[in-house]
């Protein structure tokens, strides 16, 4: 209620108008609203009861408006790949009108980088609702009022938005209500990936002495990508018996480097979430490595020091460990010659090639090879890490100590040398390893010897010594005083091995030697024989030295040609000695009865008488040519 003064007189027909400014109330809860007014003139009684005019608008219909302000915010303070951003929104109903229950608020999400679906829209007020109906394309979604909505009150929402595994940069977050608009400062994408690692055995069991390899398999479980260029470190494990040798990638999606226990991979490539590293790992088993082994791995992710918690970790279970070792054999003589009847030694060297220790208590086979005129006696080994046993040409090694790669066992073998071998023997030795069988199985390695020389029980030729006449020969029975010691002397092999100088040494039938010494031969002259006992085996060389006498010529006085086989030619002693003897013959009356430029003690006086005859004789030796002259008797009786 209200006075109204007049200011000015109003004349009657004539009206006042007034302006009346209603406000309707925000939460209103008519949908129709009109305006009734009562007039009154100033009644001096005072009497107010009845008014003089009453008025009513027609119906107006309530429109209800209601806006929105709009507020995001976001408590993070760096997006992480993969992963997703919690975003608060507050809807602030800024009026005229309270929101009531059914209202429709559209918003518009504008996602920079993010990746929001409706399952990632919530109403956390409790005081609208959300179908769950979201346009990726348009960014837009409805809620609808469930409570009214005071001017000045809110709806609150919450925004999750996702981050892209493969996001670098940043990221942010507009949104849109009733032509209001609100974004959040840009947010750092960090690329986050959690491994795991598993590793796999490639050899079950693995040798010792030998490499071996393992497949390590690191997985990327998200949430984001692993980019090119990362850097993630592995830590390997090893047990005792296996040293890590070489890192290789077989994935193509990186590079790796590394040393020891320790290597460093590189992403050559995106690694998605569920992708993969493979990473072969080499390692050598040691030779003396114990009965099992195992090898583990720790991994930690993108460019994480390994000062921090590894991301994963993973161990094979115990391996069994197989002891292969390959053995050689070398086998020297001990004596350059050897000798009949007596012992000598050969020594082997049975050296452990690997790949692994041969172990203590491992048996080894020799099978010895004699050759004919050798007897295996005895075997001893001298070098303190194995016992032998064996008989004949079979032993068997059995070791006391671990016998490392390189090294060997040492066995000295006696045999003995029989009269029935040959000029040279030979010997040969095989060897097998630990769990081989020397009758079916293949030897691992033989060795034989150079053949060696054996010295025999030989006949002792001894030097003889004789004399001849210049141009005359003598037979030397060599053999007379040779020494038999095993075999009998073969008389038929008597050999001159060095022939004389002054004159020529021929053998006989019967192992005599004849020499003949040049006829103008002096001093001494020397030879050498030799000769084989029963089983063909030479003698030493014995020297014969031939003290060479002066043969001057005798010339007989006298012969008796009655053919008593007594003194029936001329002979002349010395005519050996000479290259040429001429003799002519006269009788006292000066006539020539015998002529023979070439005599050769062949004249027996044929066809002359009793008496004395005169002789010339020429003897030439070397060119010079000597002269006899004398008488001869011819006896007839």
């Amino acid at each position: 209620a209200f006075n109204l003064t007049v200011a000015n007189s109003v004349a009657p027909n004539q009206s006042i108008t007034l302006t009346v400014n209603a406000t309707v109330a925000a939460d209103i809860a008519a949908s129709i609203i009109n305006n009734t007014i009562k007039v009154w003139s100033m009644d001096p009684a005072g009497d107010y009861s009845t008014p003089d005019g009453t008025a009513t608008t027609p119906d107006v219909t309530v429109n209800r408006t209601s806006s929105f302000k709009v507020e995001k915010t976001t408590t993070a303070a760096k997006a992480i790949a993969g992963q997703s951003v919690d975003f608060k929104v507050v809807l602030t109903n800024s009026g005229p009108s309270t929101a009531k229950t059914g209202h429709a608020i559209v918003v518009t999400e504008k996602p920079d980088g993010l990746v929001i679906t409706g399952n990632d829209i919530s109403i956390t007020s409790g005081n609208a609702t959300f179908d769950g109906i979201y346009n990726s394309g348009t960014g837009k979604f409805t809620i609808k009022v469930s409570q009214d909505i005071a001017i000045g009150s809110t709806i609150v929402l919450n925004i999750k938005g996702h981050v892209p595994g493969n996001a670098t940069g940043v990221v942010k977050n507009g949104i849109e209500v009733d032509g209001d608009e609100d974004e959040t400062p840009p947010i750092p994408v960090e690329s986050q990936a959690k491994l795991t690692v598993t590793k796999v055995a490639d050899q079950n069991p693995v040798k010792a002495g030998t490499n071996t390899t393992f497949t390590v398999t690191i997985s990327n479980s998200g949430p984001g990508e692993i980019a090119s260029g990362r850097v993630i470190r592995l830590g390997e494990m090893p047990s005792a018996g296996l040293a890590i040798s070489r890192y290789d990638i077989t994935s193509n999606n990186g590079t790796v480097v590394g040393s020891g226990n320790t290597a460093t991979v590189t992403t050559n490539k995106v690694v998605a979430v569920g992708g993969t590293i493979v990473v072969k790992v080499t390692a050598a088993v040691a030779a003396d490595a114990p009965t099992t082994i195992s090898n583990g791995v720790k991994v930690w992710g993108p460019d994480k020091p390994t000062t921090e918690t590894p991301d994963d970790e993973d161990k094979t279970p115990e391996i069994p460990v197989v002891y292969e070792t390959k053995l050689s054999i070398t086998k020297r003589a001990d004596q350059s010659r050897v000798k009949v009847r007596e012992m000598t030694t050969f020594t082997l060297e049975v050296k452990n090639d690997g790949p692994a220790v041969l172990q203590a208590g491992k048996t080894i086979s020799l099978v010895e090879r004699p050759g004919q005129g050798l007897t295996i006696k005895e075997y001893a080994v001298t070098s303190n890490n194995a016992t032998v046993s064996g008989t004949g040409n079979n032993a068997v090694l059995t070791t006391t100590a671990s016998v490392p790669v390189g090294a060997t066992i040492i066995v000295k073998v006696t045999a003995e040398i029989d009269e029935q071998s040959p000029d040279i023997i030979a010997n040969g030795v095989s060897v097998w390893g630990p769990g081989k069988d020397p009758v079916k199985d293949p030897e691992d390695d033989r060795d034989d010897i150079n053949p060696i020389p054996v010295d025999f029980l030989l006949i002792s030729a001894q030097d003889d010594d004789a004399m001849v006449k210049a141009g005359a020969q003598v037979t030397i029975d060599v053999l007379a005083n040779d020494i038999v010691t095993l075999s009998a002397i073969n008389t038929a092999t008597v050999a001159v091995v060095k022939q004389a100088q002054k004159g020529i040494a021929a053998v006989n039938i019967n192992g005599t030697i004849t020499y003949t010494a040049d006829k103008n031969a002096t001093g001494s002259d020397m030879f050498t024989y030799r000769v084989q006992d029963a089983k063909a085996r030479w003698s030493n060389e014995a020297e014969v030295t031939v003290a060479i006498l002066d043969n001057p010529l005798i010339i007989p006085n006298a012969f008796s040609p009655n053919n008593d086989n007594v003194n029936d030619q001329f002979v002349i002693v010395g005519v050996e000695a000479y290259d040429q003897i001429s003799l002519t013959v006269i009788n006292r009356w000066g006539n020539e009865v015998y002529r023979n430029d070439k005599y050769n003690n062949e004249w027996n006086g044929s066809g002359l008488n009793a008496g004395t005859y005169f002789y010339l004789i020429e003897a030439t030796k070397a060119g010079k040519k000597e002269v006899f002259k004398g008488s001869v008797l011819i006896k007839r009786n």
